[in-house]
């Protein structure tokens, strides 16, 4: 807090709360069409499964109503 105030000035203290109040700002989370996908633990559970049967798993990737839909093919061995 010392460093903030040299010589008794707020100048600086009022800076650095003005630059960490606008970072804390546009930071802020947005509803997206990327937040609206699966969750990837359900997805990591259903990949598990089809790892029984299969070498590979396919895994749908936001966003969920997206055409066509985004996949991904995981190999097994990433998810044992």
């Amino acid at each position: 807090m010392a460093l903030l105030r040299p010589a008794g000035s707020r100048v600086p203290l009022y800076a650095l709360t003005v630059v960490l109040a606008l970072v804390a700002a546009v930071n802020l989370r947005v509803d997206n069409t990327r937040a609206d996908g699966p969750l990837w633990s359900d997805e990591l559970d259903r990949v598990r499964a089809a790892c029984t049967v299969d070498d590979e798993a396919i895994v749908p990737i936001t966003p969920r109503d997206q055409t066509p839909l985004w996949l991904v093919r995981v190999p097994c061995d990433y998810v044992r």
